[in-house]
C-alpha cells in the first residue's frame, strides 16, 4: 500500500510539473505573437509634377500668371515610372483643371492650397493613373506674376 501511495505521488508531482511547464510555454508563446511587430507598411512615394503656369484671364485679358507646383503621394512603389509614362495626358489633364478652377473668384480668393483645387486634382490625377493610386495631394502657389513685369 506504501509503494502505491508513493508512486501515486510521483505520478501526480510529474503531471502536476508537466501541466504548469506547459501552461507557462504557451504563455510565452502567446504573448510573443502579441508583441511581434506589425509588418511595417510600405512608405509613401512622393512625386513631385513640372510646375504649371496658369494665366489667369479676365474680361478678356491675362491678368496675371500663377505657377503652380503639385506633389502626389502614391503608395506604389515605381510611382515615379507610373507618372512618367503618362506625364503628358496628366499634365494637360491637370492644365486644363487648373485653368478651370482659377476662373472661379473663390478659389483665386482661397489660393491653390483650397481644399477644393486639393480634391479636383486628387481626382483628375486618379482618372489618369488609376483608382487608388493617389494617397494625398499638396499643391502650392510659388508665384504670381502680372504680365509685362519681367
Amino acid at each position: 500500500m506504501k509503494r502505491l501511495l508513493i508512486i501515486l505521488v510521483l505520478v501526480l508531482l510529474l503531471a502536476g510539473g508537466g501541466g504548469g511547464a506547459w501552461w507557462f510555454m504557451n504563455q510565452g508563446a502567446e504573448q510573443a505573437e502579441a508583441e511581434a511587430p506589425v509588418e511595417a507598411a510600405s512608405k509613401p512615394n512622393f512625386v513631385k509634377i513640372d510646375p504649371i503656369v496658369l494665366p489667369l484671364i479676365q474680361q478678356n485679358k491675362v491678368t496675371r500668371f500663377v505657377t503652380v507646383v503639385i506633389t502626389l503621394e502614391m503608395p506604389v512603389d515605381d510611382a515615379i515610372l507610373k507618372v512618367g509614362l503618362v506625364k503628358p495626358r496628366l499634365m494637360d489633364a491637370l492644365f486644363t483643371e487648373l485653368h478651370s478652377l482659377f476662373s472661379m473668384k473663390m478659389v483665386r480668393e482661397q489660393g491653390p492650397d483650397s481644399p477644393l483645387v486639393k480634391q479636383r486634382v486628387r481626382l483628375v490625377s486618379e482618372r489618369i493613373l488609376g483608382p487608388g493610386t493617389v494617397d494625398a495631394v499638396l499643391v502650392q502657389g510659388v508665384s504670381q506674376q502680372r504680365p509685362g513685369s519681367g
